[in-house]
Parts: structure tokens; C-alpha cells; sequence
């Protein structure tokens, strides 16, 4: 089962999951392949709220950033990285450890969201990506919430039926 737009954001439920806590699930991000690693979905649940909550809040706008192109967005914040952790880990996507050899940056600017990241661990990177090479998707943030909102209603549904 596919939720979302898989040219901007998608999560690909596969039909036979290896545990009831713990599914494979494929993250998808500008038509690229993200993530094809098992999730454990009581954890991955919390995150998608507190994902949704900060979008909500729009946590990731960020005026310095407005007027910067993706690659000059991306390369801000990973000099910044040591000199003011603040605005590096605003921006970082931090949804589970299956994405832990791509830095992903959320800015939002208005009513769009815009997700910036490369793959920076040549062992580790999927055939999609090339090591280092900057990717970004803009799309609608309701499109977003609507994905993610889709999603933690999917996973209530199977903790629900399992209780």
C-alpha cells in the first residue's frame, strides 16, 4: 500500500510485514528511494506526530534561508553544524535510524515545504542517489500533513485492531 505522492513524498507499506511492531516500509522522497528498511512502528508512530506538530507550527521556516538557493541552503547549515547546532538540527529530519546515512533538511517557506538532502555514506547510499550530490523536492506543506496524517491513521488503525 502507497500513501502519499511518490514524486514528492511517499511511504510504501509492504503487504507482508516482518513483525506486528516492526514493518518494512519504503520512504520516498522527489521519486527517489530513501528508505527501504524496517521501521518499528510504535516509535516511528511518535515521530510522525511530533513531525506533523512542528510543521504545523511552521518550526522549519527560517528568513535567512528564504532568498538561498537548495545547494546554497544545504551547505549553510552543514558549515553551521558545529559553530550554531540550533539551526543545524532545526532543519534536520530525524524520523528513525533508516535515514541516518543522508542528511534531509525541512524548510518552510508560505504554504511549501521543501526537503534538501544528499546521501553523504558511499556504503550505504541506494542506487538512486550519488554520493554527495544535493537533491531537493518542493511541494505544498498540506500535501505533506495530508501524507503524514494518512499514514499515522494507517498505523492506528493496525495498533487498534491488534489490541
Amino acid at each position: 500500500m502507497k500513501i502519499g505522492n511518490k514524486n514528492h513524498i511517499a511511504f510504501e507499506i509492504k503487504d507482508e510485514n516482518l513483525s506486528e511492531d516492526l514493518w518494512d516500509l519504503n520512504f520516498y522522497l522527489g521519486g527517489k528511494l530513501i528508505s527501504n528498511e524496517a521501521v518499528y512502528i510504535p516509535t516511528y508512530l511518535s515521530i510522525l506526530g511530533k513531525f506533523s506538530n512542528q510543521l504545523l507550527r511552521k518550526q522549519f521556516e527560517n528568513l535567512e534561508c528564504e532568498s538561498l538557493s537548495s545547494n546554497q541552503r544545504f551547505n549553510k547549515l552543514m558549515k553551521e553544524r558545529d559553530y550554531n547546532e540550533n539551526q543545524f538540527f532545526k532543519h534536520l529530519l530525524q524520523i528513525d535510524e533508516t535515514i541516518d546515512q543522508y542528511m534531509i533538511f525541512v524548510f518552510q517557506i508560505g504554504s511549501e515545504t521543501t526537503f534538501i538532502w544528499n546521501c553523504w555514506d558511499k556504503h550505504n547510499c541506494n542506487s538512486e542517489h550519488e554520493l554527495k550530490q544535493i537533491y531537493s523536492v518542493k511541494f505544498l506543506t498540506e500535501e505533506l500533513l495530508s501524507t503524514i496524517n494518512q499514514l499515522i491513521e494507517k498505523i492506528n488503525k493496525h495498533l487498534a485492531n491488534k489490541s
